[in-house]
């Protein structure tokens, strides 16, 4: 049944709302069947890549659902999770620092490239992503260095 589902999912992902294509990849990933993982994977990857930033605010948000279901997963999803970091939207930035927390909260590497835009985005971001979000992960960069 799941599987006959996804085809319904993958042409609203394809739809001209945002909404549609946003709540769609949220209910396919929320499906916990490993079966179509890849399917999901590569949904996320199309959504991180869509044009409005509520759509790869879900991608970011699928993430974790993902990784949850197969942690092999882990060097596809840290890729999705470099682009969206690379984002300019603060709510796609702060879904995507969740899913970095939550994924791979470790790989340093990641937030190289994008730590100094975090730092001065901060003020703009919603206040749950400045305090669980951000700042722990600061304070674990600063840890390390």
């Amino acid at each position: 049944i799941a599987l006959l589902s996804i085809n319904s999912f993958q042409k609203d992902m394809s739809g001209s709302n945002q909404l549609i294509r946003g709540l769609a990849l949220r209910v396919m990933t929320s499906i916990r069947v490993p079966d179509i993982i890849q399917i999901q994977l590569l949904a996320a990857r199309k959504c991180a890549a869509d044009s409005s930033p509520y759509v790869r605010k879900c991608a970011a948000n699928a993430l974790p659902k993902i990784y949850n279901i197969d942690k092999d997963q882990l060097d596809n999803l840290k890729q999705i999770i470099e682009k969206l970091l690379k984002d300019t939207s603060t709510m796609v930035l702060g879904s995507a620092v969740a899913a970095f927390n939550e994924i791979c909260p470790t790989s340093y590497d990641l937030l190289h490239r994008s730590y100094r835009k975090l730092c001065h985005l901060l003020a703009d971001l919603d206040e749950w992503t400045q305090v669980c979000n951000i700042l722990s992960m600061a304070f674990a960069c600063a840890a390390v260095c």
